[in-house]
């Protein structure tokens, strides 16, 4: 795991492994008599297994890591498993994953939010009120219109071909995604539209998610 789990954690196979390991009798349970003697173990344990204790540091690479790979990976998952990576290299202790993910969605919220609003601005307010509609208006099945984007083609056949002619006319109409998304990651890009909800609207804001999500 790279990283000490508190000992209320430790499966109790393992406990039982480790004491018929050094003869301890049974019912000897994981725990030590004095602070200074749990800081002394986890010393040999780190040179035993060739790695550092310096969780500052380890932080700070973490955060670095994630912060650059976030402007072309959206996935909290591809994040993290960059940042361990990371720290792992430098040899050192690895922070608890709580810390990880709590990293990852801070500084994916940052790095997207400006994203977002830049693809928001570069939207006429016309186009916005279209696409904010797509979320409120019903279509003719009683979804909204947004649903309307997302559903795929049917098979092959002279209707569904006019229908999807008609639907790409009414999609191209709502305006140029190319230039909203200019400059933006295309891992980025689909993750976005993997995300493109209602939650998402209300992760960003009432308009700019609606536009990343285009």
């Amino acid at each position: 795991m790279g990283c000490f789990s508190a000992l209320e954690d430790v499966p109790e196979q393992v406990v039982e492994f480790v004491r018929r390991q050094v003869e301890l009798p049974e019912g000897t349970l994981p725990v030590h008599r004095a602070k200074r003697t749990a800081k002394h173990h986890r010393g040999l344990v780190r040179k035993r297994v060739g790695v550092a204790y310096g969780q500052a540091e380890a932080r700070r690479i973490a955060e670095a890591s994630i912060r650059k790979e976030a402007a072309a990976k959206n996935r909290p998952a591809d994040l993290i498993n960059i940042a361990l990576e990371e720290v792992v290299e430098a040899g050192l202790e690895l922070p608890g994953f709580s810390t990880f993910d709590k990293m990852a969605s801070k500084i994916r919220t940052e790095v997207d939010a400006p994203i977002c609003e830049d693809i928001h601005d570069r939207m006429s307010p016309l186009q916005r009120t279209e696409l904010a509609r797509l979320l409120e208006e019903r279509d003719s099945d009683g979804t909204t219109l947004f649903n309307r984007l997302k559903k795929p083609a049917k098979g092959p056949s002279w209707s569904h071909f006019k229908n999807l002619t008609r639907r790409m006319e009414w999609l191209d109409g709502l305006g140029d995604s190319a230039v909203w998304m200019d400059g933006v990651a295309a891992r980025k890009i689909t993750d976005f539209a993997g995300e493109a909800d209602a939650g998402t609207r209300r992760r960003f804001g009432t308009a700019r998610p609606s536009s990343a999500s285009r």
